[in-house]
């Protein structure tokens, strides 16, 4: 089934069934002449995201986040730590935090990536404005691990 979007409908879930029934293209191959195709245009999904950080692998993690190497990832990188700085941990160990993916299934790339080996049972809801958390924050929790 193939979904368009229209502009008379231009609710989230037609957007996401329109991104996922044509290829996505957000790299400067995309642009024809400076400019992107209607149907090029890739919609940015903000995400509350909670999953339980691996504890044998804090150190680690903390070490990439603040070494570089996980910035100097494309395209999401720099995105993925400044997610970590505003990320929180509750005294259950859950880790809480709000990250934008332009990725056709929640958070692709940076799973594949990153967060699979660092989290485990990791869920993402779709929100529409920014969050915030309580708890500690994730990267005070891992400088002192």
């Amino acid at each position: 089934m193939r979904a368009e979007y229209t502009e008379d409908a231009p609710s989230r879930h037609s957007l996401i069934l329109a991104l996922k029934a044509r290829p996505r293209h957000i790299g400067p191959e995309a642009v024809a002449g400076g400019k992107r195709r209607h149907d090029e245009w890739i919609q940015p999904m903000l995400y509350a995201v909670s999953a339980r950080l691996v504890p044998d692998r804090a150190h680690e993690f903390h070490a990439r986040l603040t070494d570089g190497s996980i910035a100097a990832q494309r395209p999401d990188g720099a995105e993925i730590v400044a997610a970590m700085k505003r990320a929180r941990a509750a005294p259950d160990g859950t880790v809480r935090w709000t990250e934008t993916c332009y990725c056709p299934t929640p958070l692709q790339h940076e799973r594949a990536t990153v967060l699979d080996r660092y989290f485990t049972g990791l869920e993402t809801r779709v929100i529409d404005k920014p969050e915030t958390f309580d708890g500690a924050p994730l990267m005070d929790r891992l400088a002192a691990r």
